[in-house]
């Protein structure tokens, strides 16, 4: 009897040690937020500063909130979207949701009450899908030991479709195919230019697109008279792009913004770019042609070019055959102390090299058998840079293909004497139409000073 009380004693103390587990915490790398978070791995590390071109990672915005960043400050964080915790569609339209950095449930970070891209409402709890690959933008708090992103934020870029809030889209996918070569004849279609955008190496040189206004961002006529605006293959925003600074036809300011209006049938000049690889774009770029009139798609009336530059650049366009290097923000620019174009890449003490033109309007030389190019201009400070690698003058049909031309009667290179510089264009008369080209180059080394007063093709 005493051997059975002993056994009934021994498993009760069992059972009541194995029930006793319960109360015994987790181990301390398997913590969770409120949120569900768990704790960040030694693996994961913290990336990015918070900008729009360099977005937080989630393990760094946790770290950003746990060391007292400014909750006041709207920053940007990426991450991949791992579920939807609850969404609002019918008043609010906003939704709280869950992402994180491999697009699994650990180390998720809590997005709360945001809104979908560029700030519009959430209409159905299908707008995200797992991996979907975020960039959101709102403030950092922790509230009540949560760490997550304040509501009224809002998705900046979904799967490399990024929109400013209360802006619009670039990029997507366009249902046309896409078609052209990027030259004056055979233009891009924007497609072609979104494809071309994606490829590993862009062009360096202007090309040629076609499309339809879809959306005016904006217009500038105080200082820059620049627009901002998309273009799309059927005039929706389906696919559309993004015009970046571009200028009104041959390159002119615009002074109006009835200048152009969405519906225009247009043809765009310029560099195409993926501005931080989040924004597909054509930069700095200048109208051709809008609905089959004007720039260089029809014929000029003027024969000849009679040109100063006492004003104003007299309707040339600056182009950077390549791109400009830190610290020199311009090459060419327009000296209206001096009544001159003006080219220098040197900013004391350094010299940089850079490669920059200025773009005639274009002009005709039909019913003339010969013609000649004067310019009257001066070359300083070329030292041991050779003149010719300096200083290049090019004439072209379709501002395109262009032919170097032999500059008679050089600049000395050795002081601020101006001399009529010429150059003999007899290839090109009888044509149409023409484009020059002056072009400027320097090294790291030696940055001349190239200066122009005035140009004469007659």
């Amino acid at each position: 009897m005493k051997k059975l009380i002993n056994s009934i004693f021994v498993l009760a103390v069992a059972i009541f040690g194995f029930t006793s587990c319960e109360d015994v915490p987790m181990p301390y790398n398997m913590t969770f937020d409120e949120n569900g978070n768990k704790s960040k791995t030694p693996d994961l590390i913290a990336t990015g500063t918070g900008t729009k071109e360099d977005p937080f990672n989630v393990v760094a915005a946790q770290n950003y909130i746990a060391k007292g960043g400014d909750a006041t400050k709207e920053v940007y964080v990426k991450g991949k979207f791992v579920s939807l915790k609850e969404i609002e569609t019918a008043t609010y339209g906003n939704a709280s949701y869950y992402i994180s950095d491999d697009g699994k449930p650990s180390n998720q970070f809590l997005i709360y009450r945001g809104y979908f891209l560029g700030g519009e409402k959430f209409k159905s709890n299908d707008q995200l899908k797992a991996g979907d690959d975020l960039i959101v933008c709102g403030k950092l708090i922790n509230f009540n030991g949560t760490k997550e992103m304040e509501k009224s934020n809002y998705i900046y870029s979904l799967n490399g479709t990024t929109k400013e809030k209360g802006g619009s889209t670039s990029g997507g996918t366009s249902t046309v195919a896409p078609t052209g070569e990027g030259t004056a004849t055979s233009p891009y279609n924007v497609a072609k230019a979104q494809e071309t955008i994606k490829t590993a190496t862009l062009p360096t040189a202007e090309v040629y697109v076609s499309g339809i206004i879809s959306e005016i961002k904006s217009v500038e006529t105080e200082k820059y008279g620049s627009a901002e605006y998309y273009i799309s293959d059927d005039g929706t925003t389906n696919g559309q792009l993004y015009v970046f600074h571009g200028k009104y036809l041959n390159g002119k300011k615009f002074t109006s913004a009835d200048q152009i209006k969405k519906g225009d049938k247009v043809i765009v000049k310029g560099k195409l770019d993926n501005y931080q690889g989040k924004s597909p774009q054509i930069a700095y770029g200048a109208l051709v042609s809008i609905n089959s009139n004007g720039g260089g798609t029809v014929a000029p009336s003027n024969v000849g070019l009679n040109v100063t530059f006492d004003k104003n650049m007299a309707n040339f366009t600056i182009v950077n055959t390549q791109a400009l290097p830190a610290g020199l923000d311009h090459v060419w620019y327009h000296d209206a102390k001096n009544k001159q174009m003006k080219a220098s890449a040197f900013i004391k003490p350094n010299n940089f090299e850079a490669h920059s033109r200025i773009l005639s309007p274009v002009f005709s030389l039909k019913g003339l058998t010969t013609a000649t190019l004067t310019f009257n201009n001066t070359v300083n400070y070329l030292k041991t840079l050779a003149y010719t690698d300096a200083i290049k003058v090019f004439a072209s049909t379709d501002a395109t293909n262009w032919k170097e031309l032999t500059i008679n009667n050089k600049a000395a290179g050795t002081n601020w004497t101006f001399v009529d510089s010429t150059c003999d264009l007899k290839e090109f008369a009888g044509q149409d139409k023409v484009y020059l080209a002056f072009e400027y180059n320097s090294t790291s080394a030696v940055a001349p000073t190239w200066e122009i007063k005035n140009v004469i093709v007659k």
